[in-house]
């Protein structure tokens, strides 16, 4: 039995997300000692590469997506569905930010009441709940160096993938800049500002 098949048995039909379907899993290995364009002293390549890495971070959600979901959000004042964002996005914004937080030598222009200790504090949590909602059930494995023991955490792991994934968020991204512009949502006092359900 396939791996999407079992686990479609486990997930309540509130919780599958749009995605689920058109991002498969794969098995790869992963060397978390390589070195990583996300990783290392701050530099415009690695700015480059996070804003790559988060650039679909809102989206556009079918009517009949929500409606699956059992939930509501900002519509799109041109009628093709509405205002989401994909958990795992979140969830690297907020490493990004703790990245910057180390940082913050270099990230000067980071506003201290937009990402004060609150922001930071809602980082952890949402990375923390994240990774234990998604647990990693891989088992690493030891080995002697130089007297000590060291972690080998490159087997092989299943996991998403991120190409179909991209591609799939890609797809549906919406771009814009600081404040969402009163010309893609249907702003907060007109009708028709959230759907397709009721807000609770």
């Amino acid at each position: 039995m396939c791996l999407e098949l079992v686990l479609s048995t486990f997930i309540d039909q509130r919780t599958a997300a749009p995605a689920t379907s058109a991002v498969p899993y794969e098995v790869k290995s992963i060397d978390v000692y390589e070195p990583s364009n996300f990783t290392g002293e701050p530099r415009h390549e690695l700015d480059v590469a996070w804003s790559n890495l988060l650039r679909s971070t809102k989206i556009r959600v079918s009517e009949d997506e929500m409606r699956t979901m059992n939930k509501t959000s900002v519509s799109l004042r041109d009628g093709t569905g509405y205002l989401g964002y994909p958990e795992v996005l979140h969830q690297l914004h907020c490493v990004k930010r703790v990245y910057q937080f180390r940082h913050q030598d270099y990230y000067t222009d980071l506003d201290p009441d937009t990402f004060g200790i609150h922001h930071w504090d809602h980082c952890i949590e949402v990375l923390r709940r994240g990774i234990m909602c998604n647990a990693d059930l891989t088992i690493d494995t030891f080995k002697w160096h130089d007297g000590e023991i060291k972690g080998i955490s490159s087997h092989p792991r299943t996991c998403k993938n991120w190409k179909a994934f991209e591609e799939w968020s890609d797809a549906r991204a919406l771009h814009f800049n600081g404040k969402e512009p009163s010309g893609t949502l249907v702003m907060e006092n007109e009708e028709g500002a959230y759907g397709p359900l009721d807000l609770e």
